[in-house]
């Protein structure tokens, strides 16, 4: 019954989907003769950059390993784990040695030492401590798994969007934001050799771990050339997605799942296609994705057995993702408000118990074993869910000597608050830096509360850039469009469009919900199951009303990918190869994308690098003959063109995120043309470089405002209109002029 009922849920949302569809899956046979039409001679010195790019980030990676082995071994002081599945310790030293070597490079850049020297002695230590973990770690494996069809259906669905992502990530930067602030601001920092001020970028007030192993791979990858740098930056970012996929495989496989169990997860994560999106262009939704997974199944564990070791793992995913993004605050009331609940469940205990408390630390041991245990009682070879519905051993099967009831609320206390004081410790760097420098320790967002400033940017901005986020998912909103979010976000969601999610989810997470919903109602879930959906459950919640911007809810997909797969299991073989195959139109989108983009030519040296540039960033020929005519002490004021500077080889003042904010309020605030343009000069511009299509059409120019008479606004326009088209104009390419200012 249940899979007769999913398979027609399953056909309905298929064919909702692919209705939606007419930019990508429609044009598919298009799009894939225009990506073998790109394909001209071939390039030595562009593979040999992209290989060296390549081996640049599996060098870091493989540094990672060896770092984290350190960390997973100072956890281990806190209380014996058995050993782990080799995925799982995979995955754990690649996530805290990615979050250690991003701190280190946060301190390098203070200290003015981005330098390659730095660079190779830190590829070197890593390299050695990878080699004593491997040496350390090796231990035999007894009584493997045998690969099912279905296991490699679900590998093959990992595999190749993560190789599609691989050869994008590659390709020179194209992403809007990549370009705004991801591999811009690494690239300014390593013209100053330190994590120093960048003028006009506001971003340089974000937390930015992941973007600081891109300075290592750049500083890396350009002992060879400029664009292998690049290409070493992108891989190393991309890399955040298979180390968070692995993480959600060999979490899975160390509870006792079989490998097609936890293979399906990983497989629905993969096939997302704004995940591709994110990991092939250089952003840090994959990292901040992989430190959140990592909190949510280590506030599981925890739930179970109070273990420090498990806590100080909590604190140290959530320390490291709070040094990614700030939306990792989306995550921490909803942590909080478990520990409340875990805090109250063990007063109730210890009430109900009336016995005196121990020193808590005489059953740390005990707790450790607890919370640790799992499945651990299961050979490699074998699965505790081999067969369709099975379930987890119950918690008294798992420890024959719980903790006594007052005991674990002092454990829970202690456990709690050191998992606090970790996040916080590893956290602080970023936010501390960021209080000393304006004020407002997230600047520059909570200005209305915290207050802050810093240059080009004040509260009014603020405030607008508030609005444009709230476009996002459309604007107005009522009611019934907070209702329709599921649904909208996955049928009809489209990238590039604001009102419409800017990006694509697939429908396999609202496939699973019913299935979600049955598992729980026939309570064949496990606690740790039950509270990662109830995580993703409230980080939803807070991104509903939040920017609906679905690369920001990115970090909830792991834990409800745990929750779907684990329902799927329990309620037979046929849901879980329906589960699977709705996943394949998302693999049919990313294609479409990967064929739009067509990274594959220029990686491989057939396009040249100009070429494609110049067919995926519209402005790039303007920054071309900016480059190539300007006086090198220009100063070359950028308005509507995204912000993204990284191309540009001249100084360059614009308005990070509301691009015309400084020339309507000149504009307005001038009464000629001539108080206009000397205002301009004394600002010290010398050249304009400006996208005209909005700014000159009158229905939706910005300097228009409805509340002031017609004959102003009139006036206005014209002003702004002579100056940007009538004056000494050097170049002119469809809406891009470039002007010099007289």
């Amino acid at each position: 019954m249940v899979s007769g009922l999913a398979a027609l849920w399953a056909m309905a949302l298929i064919a909702a989907f692919f209705r939606q569809r007419g930019r990508d899956l429609v044009r598919l046979p298009q799009l894939a003769r225009s990506f073998c039409s790109h394909f001209g001679g071939f390039g030595g010195a562009a593979l040999r950059d992209s290989l060296i790019g390549l081996l640049a980030a599996g060098a870091i990676v493989l540094c990672w390993y060896g770092i984290g082995s350190l960390i997973e071994s100072l956890l281990d002081r806190l209380a014996p784990a058995p050993p782990p599945h080799p995925c799982w310790r995979s995955a754990l030293n690649c996530a805290w040695g990615a979050g250690a070597t991003s701190l280190l490079w946060f301190f390098l850049g203070l200290l003015h030492l981005y330098t390659r020297t730095a660079a190779v002695a830190a590829l070197g230590v890593g390299g050695w401590l990878f080699v004593r973990a491997v040496l350390h770690n090796r231990h035999r494996r007894r009584g493997r798994e045998p690969w099912t069809a279905f296991a490699r259906a679900l590998l093959l669905l990992t595999a190749i969007p993560l190789l599609l992502a691989a050869i994008a990530s590659l390709a020179p930067p194209v992403a809007k934001d990549a370009l705004l602030y991801h591999i811009a601001l690494p690239k300014a920092f390593l013209a100053l050799h330190a994590l120093a001020g960048v003028p006009c970028n506001v971003a340089q007030y974000y937390a930015l771990g992941a973007e600081m192993n891109g300075v290592w791979a750049m500083l890396l990858g350009r002992a060879v050339s400029l664009r292998a740098g690049e290409a070493a930056f992108g891989c190393t970012e991309f890399a955040y997605l298979p180390v968070l996929l692995l993480a959600v495989y060999g979490w899975l496989r160390r509870r006792g799942r079989s490998r097609s169990a936890a293979l399906l997860p990983a497989a629905l994560l993969a096939c997302v296609p704004t995940m591709y999106a994110s990991a092939s262009s250089g952003y840090n939704d994959a990292a901040l994705a992989l430190y959140l997974a990592l909190a949510v199944i280590f506030a599981a564990q925890w739930w179970r057995g109070l273990s420090f070791r498990d806590a100080a793992a909590l604190g140290t995913a959530l320390g490291f993702a709070l040094q990614v993004k700030l939306l990792a605050i989306f995550l921490i009331v909803p942590l909080l408000v478990l520990f409340l609940f875990r805090l109250r469940q063990a007063e109730a205990a210890a009430l109900r118990s009336g016995r005196p408390a121990r020193k808590a630390g005489s059953t740390a041991m005990s707790a450790a074993k607890e919370g640790e245990g799992g499945f651990a009682g299961l050979q490699p070879g074998e699965s505790q869910d081999s067969k369709p519905g099975a379930l987890a051993p119950p918690a008294t099967e798992r420890s024959k000597h719980p903790l006594p009831a007052a005991d674990s609320l002092a454990q829970a206390l202690r456990s709690a608050l050191l998992a606090v004081g970790v996040a916080v410790v590893l956290a602080a760097p970023w936010y501390v830096r960021n209080w000393a420098r304006t004020g407002n320790p997230v600047f520059p967002f909570y200005m209305n509360i915290l207050g802050g400033h810093a240059p080009g940017w004040d509260a009014p901005r603020s405030f607008l850039d508030q609005m444009l986020n709230a476009r996002y998912g459309g604007y107005p909103k009522t009611p019934w469009d907070y209702l329709v979010v599921p649904f909208r976000a996955s049928l009809a969601a489209q990238a590039e469009i604001p009102r419409d999610f800017d990006g694509v989810l697939g429908i396999s997470f609202l496939f699973g919900l019913p299935l979600l919903w049955i598992a729980i109602r026939r309570r064949r879930l496990e606690p740790e199951e039950k509270i990662a959906a109830a995580l993703a459950g409230a980080f939803f919640l807070f991104w509903l009303f939040s920017s609906e911007q679905l690369r920001y809810l990115l970090p909830a997909l792991p834990a409800l990918a745990l929750a779907l797969g684990a329902s799927a299991a329990c309620l037979g073989r046929r849901v879980r190869l329906l589960l699977a195959a709705t996943a394949v139109p998302g693999i049919l989108v990313i294609a479409a994308w990967f064929c739009r983009q067509a990274p594959l030519p220029v990686v491989v040296g057939a396009e040249p690098v100009s070429a494609y540039l110049k067919r995926k960033v519209d402005h790039y020929a303007m920054y071309e003959a900016a480059n190539r005519t300007l006086p090198a002490d220009a100063l070359v004021w950028l308005i509507n063109l995204r912000g993204d500077t990284y191309y540009l080889q001249r100084a360059y003042f614009y308005d990070f995120r509301i691009e015309d904010y400084t020339l309507v309020s000149w504009v307005r605030a001038s009464g000629t043309m001539e108080e206009l343009r000397d205002r301009v000069r004394r600002a010290g511009i010398t050249h304009v470089l400006a996208r005209t299509d909005v700014l000159c059409d009158y229905a939706r120019s910005p300097v228009v405002d409805e509340n002031r008479p017609p004959e102003e606004n009139a006036r206005k326009f014209e002003m702004l209109r002579s100056f940007l088209l009538q004056g000494a104009v050097l170049r002119r390419e469809g809406p891009f002029v470039l002007v010099r200012v007289d």
